[in-house]
């Protein structure tokens, strides 16, 4: 439930200079085998992602929002609201603390009564964005939950595995050459990516 972020994806694509109904993508080998892997991944960098949040989502991919929100029920999964509680986090005393949006705060109040009633996965997508990040708050809550518990304890990360001996001579130095996106496709594709975009932000973004 927690990384259903479909939201995210565009209505269109850019894909060899024209946008592309994204329901046009689907299941389509086509595209990246008359294209090839640099130009799909150059396409889809040149794509801005859309914003994650409620009525956002593809026409192409409502289905699988509802289908989200009946395995949901089906499961029986807890409310947002004792999500919240079980995160550390304020039960929603009311469905603005969900959402500050007026609209999506009266669908939630016409359709549930209670915020303490919201589903689990419509909550989470309903809920405002921290500032500064491209997720709401109990999802934000949840990643980093998983990162630290997870991703961070996986046995690679040990200074007993992530070592030379480990992957090769090769190995260990394609690992020290590697620190983007971009670098992985530049040895995947034929004579390099050149000075084609590849990356996970805006061409122009710098950190701060």
């Amino acid at each position: 439930m927690l990384y259903r972020w479909h939201a995210l994806i565009p209505d269109a694509v850019m894909w060899s200079g024209q946008a592309r109904p994204v329901g046009e993508t689907f299941m389509n080998n086509a595209l990246l085998i008359d294209d090839g892997l640099l130009s799909a991944f150059s396409n889809i960098s040149a794509t801005q992602a859309a914003e994650l949040g409620p009525c956002n989502t593809a026409e192409p991919l409502l289905h699988i929002e509802v289908a989200s929100i009946e395995q949901d029920r089906h499961c029986a999964l807890a409310s947002f609201s004792d999500y919240c509680d079980y995160m550390s986090q304020r039960r929603p005393a009311n469905f603005e603390a969900i959402s500050s949006d007026p609209s999506i705060a009266g669908a939630l109040r016409d359709f549930y009564g209670s915020p303490r009633d919201v589903d689990f996965h419509v909550g989470l997508f309903c809920e405002d964005r921290v500032p500064n990040s491209p997720l709401p708050n109990l999802v934000l809550k949840f990643v980093a939950l998983d990162a630290f518990s997870q991703a961070l304890t996986n046995p690679l990360l040990s200074r007993h595995v992530f070592k030379r001996s480990t992957f090769s001579g090769p190995g260990w130095r394609a690992i020290n050459r590697t620190g983007t996106l971009r670098d992985v496709v530049d040895r995947n594709v034929d004579g390099g990516v050149g000075n084609a975009f590849i990356g996970m932000t805006r061409w122009e973004w710098q950190p701060e």
